[in-house]
């Protein structure tokens, strides 16, 4: 039995192999998670596109973004961003995509050109020998890492006159 010490990861046995299959190819499965690194062009500029959508990966992209699979960009969710702290940002509300008979590797931001701009592997509470078709993420479960070209932010002093406090971000 597996036991990952990383928050987001469970122990999952692994199956026994049925007759005439040769691999143990295992499959993550929900609630997920992940975090995503951007793209060389984004991560050397700190230039992050206005409109990105949300998509999942069946092969993840090298490193400048190049030669990923999308799986479906008619199921492409629009998402906001927001701060998570000094070198993360994270999707600020939950994505629900239902995507049959694929093996999903990862999840990606892409801008409005379909160029996959963050990306990085799926992660799962546990394993399974076949894909789900469910791939649910709650608020701030998709993080993306800040660019280093954009440095450490500054705090921000959000008020909040209904409440009658102040907080930074």
């Amino acid at each position: 039995m597996a036991n990952h010490s990383k928050p987001g990861y469970a122990g999952a046995e692994i199956p026994p192999l049925k007759r005439g299959q040769n691999t143990r190819e295992l499959f993550p499965v929900g609630p997920f998670g992940a975090v995503l690194a951007p793209v060389m062009a984004i991560r050397q500029t700190g230039a992050i596109p206005d409109d990105l959508s949300a998509v999942l990966l069946e092969r993840l992209p090298d490193p400048d973004g190049w030669n990923g699979v999308i799986i479906g960009q008619q199921h492409a969710q629009p998402v906001r961003i927001c701060v998570r702290d000094q070198t993360h940002f994270a999707v600020a509300h939950p994505l629900l995509f239902e995507i049959d008979g694929f093996p999903v590797r990862g999840v990606g931001l892409i801008d409005a050109a379909d160029r996959i701009c963050f990306f990085g592997g799926l992660r799962g509470r546990a394993l399974a020998p076949a894909p789900t078709s469910r791939y649910e993420f709650a608020s701030h479960q998709i993080l993306l890492r800040r660019p280093v070209s954009l440095g450490k932010p500054k705090p921000t002093l959000l008020s909040n006159r209904q409440a009658g406090t102040d907080m930074y971000i």
